[in-house]
C-alpha cells in the first residue's frame, strides 16, 4: 500500500507539472497572438497622429466656433 502511495504522489506531480506547463505554453502563445494582432490592426487601421493636447485644442477651437455662429435673440 505504501509503494502505491508513492507511485500515485510521482505520477501525480508528473501529470500536474506537465499540465502546468503546456497550460503556460499555450497562454504565452495566445499573449504573443495578441500581440500581433494588435500590431496588424495597428498598420492597418492607423490613427492619424495627434497628440493629447493637439487634440484638445482642436476640440476647443471647434467648440468656440460652434458658439460664435450662434445667434441668440431676446425677446
Amino acid at each position: 500500500m505504501e509503494l502505491f502511495k508513492k507511485v500515485f504522489k510521482s505520477l501525480f506531480k508528473i501529470v500536474l507539472t506537465t499540465s502546468i506547463v503546456v497550460v503556460t505554453f499555450t497562454v504565452d502563445m495566445l499573449i504573443l497572438l495578441e500581440d500581433m494582432l494588435e500590431k496588424l490592426k495597428a498598420k492597418l487601421y492607423s490613427q492619424p497622429s495627434l497628440t493629447n493636447k493637439e487634440y484638445m485644442n482642436k476640440l476647443i477651437d471647434e467648440h468656440k466656433k460652434e458658439t460664435s455662429r450662434k445667434v441668440v435673440s431676446v425677446d
